[in-house]
C-alpha cells in the first residue's frame, strides 16, 4: 500500500550554519526583511531566550555582509526578502568571525596541578 505523504523540508533544529540550511533546503523561515531596519539603528542588542535562533542569525548576517561571500548572495538569498531588495551594504564590509570553543582540557592542567599516589595529597607547582 502506498501512501502520497507530501515531502516536507527537514527542520534544522540545532543548527547555526546558514549556508548549510540554505544549500541544504531545510526548512527556513524569512526574517531578511528584519536587515532593513537593523541597518537604522545607531546600536542592536540581541536578546532571546535561548534556542531562539541568535546564532542563525548572526550567521545569516555574517554572510550578508561579508565580502568574501559576495559570489555566493544569488544562492543563499534567491527567493528572500533582502534577495528581491538587497541595501547598499550587501558584501560591503571584511568580516572577522571569532570562534571561541569550549575547552577540553581539564581545569587543573592550566593551574599545574599534578596527581601523585592515592591518599597522598595534591601539589601545586
Amino acid at each position: 500500500m502506498s501512501t502520497n505523504v507530501p515531502a516536507y523540508p527537514r527542520i534544522p533544529y540545532g543548527r547555526a550554519s546558514f549556508p548549510s540550511v540554505r544549500r541544504e533546503g531545510c526548512l527556513y523561515v524569512d526574517k531578511t526583511r528584519f536587515i532593513h531596519s537593523l541597518e537604522n539603528e545607531r546600536y542592536v542588542f540581541f536578546i532571546r531566550p535561548r534556542r531562539f535562533g541568535k546564532s542563525f542569525w548572526i550567521a545569516m548576517l555574517e554572510c550578508y555582509y561579508d565580502q568574501r561571500r559576495k559570489k555566493d548572495f544569488d544562492v543563499l538569498f534567491a527567493d528572500t526578502d533582502i534577495g528581491r531588495n538587497p541595501t547598499p551594504n550587501r558584501n560591503r564590509y571584511m568580516i572577522l568571525h571569532f570562534d571561541f570553543p569550549r575547552s577540553t582540557v581539564p581545569w587543573r592542567r592550566w593551574r599545574g596541578t599534578s596527581r601523585t599516589t592515592a591518599g597522598s595529597s595534591s601539589e601545586v607547582r
